[in-house]
């Protein structure tokens, strides 16, 4: 993974020469990479759902939304800012609709929703960059929708219950 990428800023030119501009700055991959540990390091996304404190939850969410707002714009591929504003999205959808103190099933219900969500945009960075994570992301390879599809396609398409 390339540490730095230069950036050239500007350039000049004269009659004894000129020159180009710039500054080093972090890689893409590197910004990720930060991301993905960050992440990967907070409880609510690999512990027991039952396990779980939804206000201890909501503080944690409320941390990576906020790593993510600050991070959302440094790298340059959009790729990388769509997955990262999805995160950030997922973090604002949960800490806007579930709250502090949620009952149990609504914490159970609302811990698989953004583990899935910020699972799957992870999970596009990780391939991506050939990322270093720790998470198990193998559960979010498959997009729900791309689950539906795959059930409506077997046949017969027998609702009738057994």
């Amino acid at each position: 993974m390339h540490q730095r990428t230069w950036l050239p800023t500007g350039f000049s030119a004269s009659l004894t020469g000129g020159g180009i501009a710039g500054t080093w700055i972090e890689s893409d991959a590197q910004i990720c990479q930060k991301l993905a540990g960050y992440v990967e390091d907070k409880r609510f996304m690999f512990d027991a759902v039952r396990s779980e404190y939804g206000d201890h939850v909501f503080l944690s969410v409320q941390n990576v939304r906020e790593y993510a707002v600050q991070a959302q714009y440094l790298p340059r591929s959009r790729t990388s800012q769509a997955a990262i504003k999805e995160i950030r999205r997922a973090c604002r959808a949960y800490v806007s609709s579930v709250g502090r103190d949620p009952d149990a099933e609504t914490l159970d219900v609302a811990l698989l929703a953004i583990r899935r969500r910020i699972g799957s945009s992870l999970l596009a960075l990780v391939e991506k960059y050939d990322l270093e994570c720790d998470l198990d992301l193998s559960d979010y390879r498959e997009d729900g929708i791309e689950i539906l599809n795959g059930w409506m396609r077997k046949e017969p398409y027998d609702l009738r219950p057994n």
